[in-house]
């Protein structure tokens, strides 16, 4: 049929043809299920970042847990300073209680400053003045892309539609490529 319409018409031009085996998504009975895609790939890495903002996130997040670290110390201090004077089962359990809160406050900072060390190298490796470096634009870096897509940045990763100007992976990187545009 399309070889009917290209006779009838008389089209002297390329016309650009594609077919996608995977267009993102599966559709079941159930709802649809990921998939691959063909079609487009998303950005995941933001172009622009604002790194001492990402950075500034991590200060105050342990910041917060540092003072609930602290406001516990301190509640444990008076509550043995109380069971000197009488001694209960209760009050032993509530400082107990305390100090496994305290522990864990303690794993928590340490967990947070060590992602916060791994998060700054990312950025200084990835990003220069808020912005991806130009050998990362195309976002082929694998390790990039799952920083961003399932990894310690996930909470800034980008859902626009990545727009490559040299790699051709998918149908619309193709289409970049083949179609002149006005």
């Amino acid at each position: 049929m399309f070889g009917e319409v290209a006779k009838a018409s008389e089209i002297d031009y390329a016309i650009f043809m594609a077919e996608a085996e995977n267009v993102g998504y599966k559709r079941t009975k159930r709802g649809e299920n990921p998939m691959p895609n063909d079609l487009y790939d998303l950005e995941y890495a933001p172009a622009k970042l604002d790194c001492k903002m990402v950075i500034a996130q991590y200060d105050q997040d342990i910041k917060h847990i540092e003072d609930k670290q602290a406001d516990a110390v301190l509640e444990k201090a008076a509550l043995e300073e109380k069971s000197g004077i009488k001694e209960n089962a209760a009050m032993q359990k509530k400082i107990e209680k305390l100090v496994t809160d305290i522990e864990s406050y303690a794993e928590k900072i340490a967990t947070l400053q060590t992602e916060k060390a791994e998060v700054e190298s990312i950025l200084a490796n990835y990003y220069e003045n808020n912005s991806l470096k130009e050998t990362y634009t195309e976002r082929t870096d694998t390790a990039l892309v799952s920083h961003f897509k399932n990894g310690l940045l996930s909470r800034y990763k980008s859902d626009d539609i990545l727009l490559r100007k040299t790699t051709q992976l998918t149908i619309l990187d193709a289409i970049r490529q083949e179609v002149m545009w006005d």
